[in-house]
């Protein structure tokens, strides 16, 4: 609001463990914050249009790039866009004011998998979560805005264990473990902002391969298998499949992707680019008004 209303104040940032606020001029090309309760953005975000529930809809959410992105340069990317900038992770999506995720009050949190419907559920990338008496391994991580997948299994002594997390090659039939119950989830909804096919994209984590190496399926069947992976995972923000290495996503936990893309991090002039056959560049949308104990404006904990 202070640089909404001060003449010549194109930019803020604010830092809620200081309660600093910055005011600036044309916003230049944003760079990752340290601190996750840094918020900035740009002095007035214009409505393009209102979604279904009546959520005003800003530019950075609703805008795609052009055919130059990635740009050789990060300015040349961020000029791809008409905001001037690339869209960060998750700015379209509601945040505490401490900068941690908040949930999507109000869009149902979809099972993408299911071992009830056929699948095995057999996934690495989780971890065991302790209940409390009374808790549920299935609601535990509904209400876990990072919790992508849940397994329930069974351990030789008869006992059950809750195990959560990511969840990847979740096909792996050569795994010994005793499922009894698993989903894969997706929070929230989504749009893709470039299809990556005929594209090589660094800085993605490995999570199955093709033929020997793979899960026993189609391609098309294994193309949904790598989709739903990165979907599941709320911070994924781009994923790829590789006729010759198979399945590749997004996961901050295992390293960062670049930002802002450029062609030093996406490609689509070398062996590995002509051999993916089908990816995505998402970007993470909340369409539902969040109440006043989150931050539902459209704009982003990085620093510019």
């Amino acid at each position: 609001e202070i640089c909404a209303s001060t003449s010549g104040c194109e930019t803020f940032g604010f830092q809620l463990i200081y309660h600093n606020c910055w005011l600036g001029s044309a916003m230049d090309v944003p760079v990752r914050a340290k601190e996750e309760s840094f918020t900035s953005g740009p002095a007035h975000c214009p409505v393009t249009g209102t979604w279904p529930t009546g959520l005003s809809v800003t530019e950075a959410c609703s805008s795609r790039p052009s055919e130059s992105f990635p740009g050789k340069t990060a300015q040349e990317s961020a000029a791809a866009f008409r905001t001037g900038f690339v869209p960060v992770d998750l700015q379209c999506w509601p945040h505490h004011e401490n900068g941690t995720l908040a949930s999507c009050k109000g869009e149902p949190v979809v099972a993408l998998q299911d071992t009830s419907t056929g699948w095995p559920g057999l996934c690495r990338g989780l971890h065991q979560v302790f209940l409390l008496p009374g808790e549920n391994c299935e609601l535990s991580c509904r209400a876990n805005t990072s919790c992508a997948t849940w397994q329930t299994i069974e351990i030789s002594t008869g006992l059950l264990q809750c195990w959560q997390g990511t969840g990847y090659d979740c096909w792996n039939l050569n795994r010994n473990v005793s499922v009894k119950r698993s989903q894969m989830l997706m929070r929230g909804s989504y749009r893709v902002l470039k299809d990556l096919k005929g594209y090589d994209l660094a800085g993605l984590r490995f999570a199955f391969g093709v033929g020997s190496d793979g899960p026993l399926l189609t391609q098309q069947q294994a193309i949904q298998a790598c989709n739903h992976t990165c979907l599941a995972s709320i911070r994924c923000e781009a994923w790829k499949y590789s006729s010759g290495n198979g399945c590749w996503f997004h996961d901050p936990i295992h390293g960062p992707m670049a930002y802002p893309l450029t062609v030093e991090s996406m490609n689509n002039n070398s062996e590995a680019a002509a051999l993916t056959i089908a990816g995505e560049y998402i970007q993470r949308l909340c369409t539902t008004p969040q109440g006043p104990e989150v931050v539902t404006t459209q704009t982003s904990p990085v620093s510019t």
